[in-house]
C-alpha cells in the first residue's frame, strides 16, 4: 500500500473537525486477509526518484525574494550516505516556477503532505500558507530528477451544494489502483448553517494545472454523527487507507470509530472503543504496526490547552474489523512507568509524533516531542522550554514505558547545549535515509539561535535512538537566507 501522511506538529497539521454525538453502525466490515510481516524500515518522500529518502523542512518566517517573513521550504535530499545538508534546495514563493509572489508574515511553506500526485515517479510536497489556507487553497510543489522544480496551485473546492471543500489533507492511494489521491475532511453546501461534513477524495493524477482525475465526497454528520477525520492508517490490513474517528459517546466519553475502506467509498465498521479518559481533539497523529501483527496502528495526542494541560498519547490497535479485539487503547504520559522524567502542564508532551522502526526490530516505535519541556543547568538554574523528545519502543505488547529514552542537547553527543526558548521537539520525523533498516529520528527546534531554528539528526541503532554520532544544520547551512525563519517547524515523515 502507498500511503503518505505527514509526520503532524501543531504548525503543519491540517484543521480537525469537531465530533458530534456517536450513534451505532449498520456497515459490516469485510473480511480482511491474513496479518502480513511486521513493520518495515520507515519511507519519506522521494523528490528526485532516486530511491533514497529526502526530507523537507518549513521555515515559515523566512526571508525569501527579499520579503522578510515571507516564508519557504528546504529540502535535503538523500543518498548512501544518508540525508545530509551537501545537496539541498530552498524553495519560496520567489521561485523560478512556483505560483504567486512572496508575501510578508503569510508563513509560506506549511507542511501538509507529500506522494506522487501526477504519477510520473517522483514524490510531490503540497504546502499551504495562511493566505492560501484562507482560500481553500494549497500549492503542489512537483518533484523532478533535479528534485523539487515549480509548482502549481490546488484548489481544494469552492463552497456548493455539490462538490466538496477539503480542510485536512492526506495523500494516500485511497482507491487501490496504484495511483495517490488526496483524502481529507471536507465539507459541502452554500449557507454555513445546513452544510454537511464528511471526507472528501481527490482522486489522482493530477494534471499539471492541478485538476484531479475525480472527486468523491462521504457525507458522515447527518448519517453517522461523525465529523472529524483524525487519523488516516491501513487499520484492516488489506492494503488500503482506512480512516480513525475520535466521537462521543452518550455518556460524553471519546471513544475511536474506523471507517473501512471498500475501494469505492468508506463504511463506518461495528463496534467502538471507549478511551480512559476524554481525549478532546487526536491532534497529531502518527501510524505505525507497534506491534507487528500486520495491522497499522495509530498514536494520537490531544492538542494542547489550558483547559487540557497535561501531555498524554493515545494509542488505538489495528485489526481485522478495523479495531482490534485484543489490544484495548492504551494512554501513555510522562508518569508511566519506563517513560523519563515526570508530568508537568507545561511540556506539551505529545505536540509532534512520528513513527518509524529505530532499531530494525520489526515493531514501529514512536517519538514524542515536548517543546515546551524545562531543563535545569549543572548549576540547577531552570531553563525555560529548551525541549525534549522521548522514544517510545514498540514490541509484542504494544507501545509501552518500557525502555523509553529521553533526548534533550544536554545528552551526550547532540550537538548545541539546551537554551531558553529552542522549543526542541516541534516536529519530528522517524526516517531511513540511506536505507540500512534503521530509522534516524529528525527533530526540529525552531527557536534555536533566537528563533533562526535548526534540525538535528538523532542515528537509530540496534538498542534504539542515540545522541552518538548527532549532526545539525541550520537554514543558512543549506544555503538558505540567515536571520529568524523558525526553521524545523514542520517536517516531512
Amino acid at each position: 500500500m502507498r500511503l503518505r501522511t505527514v509526520s503532524a506538529t501543531a504548525l503543519c497539521t491540517a484543521t480537525v473537525l469537531a465530533a458530534v454525538g456517536m450513534v451505532p453502525a449498520s456497515a459490516t466490515p469485510a473480511t480482511a486477509p491474513a496479518a502480513t510481516a511486521a513493520a518495515g524500515a520507515p519511507k519519506g518522500p522521494d523528490f528526485d526518484g532516486d530511491g533514497y529518502t529526502d526530507l523537507a523542512v518549513a521555515a515559515y518566517t523566512a526571508t525569501a525574494g527579499g520579503v522578510a517573513r515571507a516564508g519557504a521550504v528546504a529540502v535535503t535530499y538523500g543518498s548512501a550516505a544518508g540525508i545530509g545538508k551537501e545537496k539541498a534546495s530552498v524553495v519560496s514563493a520567489a521561485s523560478e516556477g512556483v505560483p504567486g509572489d512572496p508575501v510578508a508574515n503569510d508563513k509560506w511553506g506549511q507542511i501538509q503532505a507529500h506522494g506522487d500526485l501526477d504519477h510520473d515517479g517522483y514524490d510531490d510536497l503540497v504546502i499551504r500558507s495562511q493566505s492560501l489556507a484562507n482560500s481553500d487553497r494549497a500549492v503542489v510543489l512537483w518533484g523532478a530528477a533535479t528534485g523539487l522544480a515549480g509548482g502549481t496551485v490546488l484548489d481544494l473546492g469552492t463552497p456548493s451544494d455539490t462538490v466538496p471543500v477539503l480542510r485536512s489533507i492526506r495523500i494516500a492511494d485511497v482507491d487501490g489502483d496504484g495511483r495517490d489521491d488526496i483524502l481529507g475532511s471536507a465539507y459541502r453546501g452554500l449557507d454555513p448553517a445546513k452544510r454537511t461534513w464528511g471526507f472528501g477524495t481527490l482522486r489522482g493524477p493530477f494534471t499539471r494545472d492541478g485538476r484531479p482525475a475525480g472527486v468523491r465526497y462521504r457525507e458522515t454528520s447527518v448519517t453517522e454523527g461523525l465529523a472529524n477525520l483524525n487519523a488516516v492508517a491501513d487499520m484492516t490490513g488489506d492494503g488500503l487507507p482506512d480512516i480513525l474517528t475520535v466521537g462521543h459517546l452518550p455518556t460524553g466519553k471519546s471513544a475511536f470509530r474506523v471507517y473501512r475502506n471498500t475501494r469505492t467509498g468508506f463504511a463506518l465498521t461495528p463496534g467502538a472503543q471507549e478511551l480512559p479518559s476524554k481525549p478532546g481533539f487526536v491532534v497529531p497523529t502518527a501510524a505505525g504496526d507497534f506491534n507487528g501483527d500486520g495491522y497499522e496502528d495509530v498514536a494520537g495526542a490531544p492538542t494542547w490547552s489550558y483547559t487540557n494541560p497535561y501531555g498524554q498519547v493515545y494509542i488505538a490497535y489495528g485489526g481485522p474489523a478495523g479495531l482490534s479485539t485484543t489490544l484495548k487503547p492504551r494512554v501513555i504520559h510522562e508518569d508511566t512507568p519506563g517513560v523519563p522524567g515526570s508530568r508537568d502542564h507545561v511540556d506539551r508532551w505529545g505536540e509532534a509524533l512520528a513513527a518509524g522502526d529505530i532499531d530494525k526490530d520489526g515493531y514501529a516505535d514512536l517519538v514524542v516531542g515536548a517543546p515546551w519541556k524545562d531543563a535545569t543547568d549543572a548549576a540547577g538554574k531552570e531553563i525555560l522550554r529548551p525541549g525534549s523528545v522521548t522514544v517510545l519502543r514498540g514490541s509484542a505488547n504494544g507501545l509501552t514505558g518500557t525502555g523509553a529514552r529521553t533526548i534533550t542537547q544536554y545528552t551526550a553527543g547532540v550537538p548545541s547545549s539546551n537554551e531558553r526558548l529552542d522549543h526542541f521537539g516541534t516536529a519530528v520525523s522517524v526516517t531511513d535515509g540511506n536505507k540500512d533498516g534503521y530509522g534516524e529520528v529528525y527533530v526540529g527546534g525552531d527557536g534555536e539561535d533566537s528563533f533562526k531554528g535548526r534540525v538535528w539528526k538523532l542515528p537509530g541503532t540496534a538498542s534504539g535512538v542515540t545522541g552518538a554520532g548527532a549532526t545539525s544544520f541550520g537554514l543558512a547551512d543549506l544555503g538558505g537566507p540567515a536571520g529568524g525563519a523558525y526553521f524545523g517547524s514542520g517536517l516531512t515523515g
